[in-house]
């Protein structure tokens, strides 16, 4: 009798032991993919982990479970290098159906509110990236044809439609789950391969909530530690700006730029002193910059010969479309330019988030104004030269 009790508190030990493995499960169909390997990968901030891998049954089903400890990124990768991820919790039966061949795209997910989140954000990101490539393919087609100039014009404000659609639309997601890691996930879509869609710093307030729920919520997990670490490096960066635009203010001497001119010879801001002075930070691949730059002329032919001068700074990285771009709007005041891009010295010298910028700086190289218009400038000019 004492060794049949033995046996059965082994037994349920071992059955405890089992169950404590085993707290979510996933569930799905694969077309076309019958008898094709699929892997159950669980993400990692280094390096992802393989959790289990099968082949796809013969009805195309297949079956995932497992264990987690807390609420954690996964992927199924199928063996064709496609796959899609997943936010699981404890206690999630997640279903999900998808198409080989065409995995990413077609998939559908059920039974976890952060994955179907996740894919909600996966297909809006899609779309627009869609609406970007299609502008693109109508752009690179046109570029050499009589309409480009006008047609450039409309390709541009409806890209900046998407991309605003898109922005928008995630920040409406994330300030309705505030506590989600979907949200997190969100924050990181790019624009670009520079930019994330959301602006960190001008929604900094908003990130800074994000993080808070789900540090007080989620401390023990590797994502969100992540995640507010990158928050705290952002509050030191913002309060840094927020010290160099102190010295950036009405009356401030405008910090010393030397750069090479377009020439290669090294030309100093300060060696303008004694005239009114727009320093202009732009680049060739900058169209609002190139708009702008007809309306500049036009001032400058008036006030040039009265003691005003354009000291335009470059964020360009290819030295020839730099000088084109010169070429093209017949720019004869000073250019310099040190090809870094936005690696540039001047970045954070002047806390340039953003092209155009400008400043205006009086016969001391003191600061007047920054982001004076164009319309401004000519009236701020006449006021004081004439």
């Amino acid at each position: 009798m004492r060794y049949q009790l033995i046996i059965f508190l082994v037994l349920c030990f071992l059955l405890a032991c089992h169950q404590k493995k085993i707290n979510f499960s996933i569930n799905g169909n694969i077309d076309n993919g019958v008898n094709k390997k699929i892997y159950l990968k669980k993400l990692g901030q280094e390096k992802d982990s393989i959790v289990d891998s099968l082949k796809i049954s013969d009805d195309g089903s297949f079956s995932f479970s497992g264990y987690t400890d807390n609420k954690s990124f996964f992927s199924l990768s199928l063996s064709n290098d496609e796959s899609v991820n997943l936010i699981v919790s404890p206690g999630d039966d997640i279903r999900i159906k998808g198409q080989w061949g065409d995995f990413s795209d077609s998939y559908n997910v059920a039974g976890s509110r952060e994955s179907e989140c996740l894919e909600m954000i996966h297909d809006k990101m899609n779309s627009y990236y869609k609406t970007v490539d299609s502008l693109g393919k109508i752009f690179r087609h046109k570029r050499d044809s009589v309409e480009y100039q006008a047609l450039k014009s409309e390709l541009d404000s409806a890209f900046y439609n998407s991309f605003n659609k898109a922005k928008n639309e995630l920040i409406g997601f994330i300030k309705s789950n505030p506590g989600s890691f979907a949200s997190m996930v969100a924050l990181y879509q790019q624009r670009d391969l520079r930019n994330y869609m959301i602006d960190w710093e001008k929604n900094y307030n908003l990130i800074k909530k994000i993080d808070s729920i789900l540090y007080q919520k989620h401390p023990e997990s590797d994502a969100v530690i992540v995640f507010h670490e990158q928050v705290n490096e952002l509050k030191k960066k913002i309060s840094l700006r927020r010290e160099k635009e102190k010295l950036l203010q009405k009356g401030k001497k405008a910090p010393e730029i030397s750069l090479p001119g377009t020439s290669g010879e090294t030309v100093d801001l300060s060696s303008l002193q004694g005239k009114y002075v727009l320093l202009d930070f732009w680049a060739s691949w900058c169209a609002p910059c190139r708009r702008e730059n007809p309306e500049l002329l036009e001032v400058y032919n008036r006030f040039s010969d009265k003691g005003f001068e354009i000291f335009q700074v470059s964020l360009d990285r290819d030295k020839r479309a730099w000088m084109k771009a010169i070429e093209e709007d017949s720019l004869p005041w000073i250019n310099v330019s040190d090809l870094k891009m936005w690696n540039s010295v001047v970045v954070p010298n002047y806390n340039i988030s953003q092209i155009p910028t400008n400043y205006l700086l009086d016969k001391k190289g003191r600061i007047i104004k920054k982001d004076v218009e164009i319309s401004e400038l000519d009236s701020l000019l006449t006021q004081f030269l004439n």
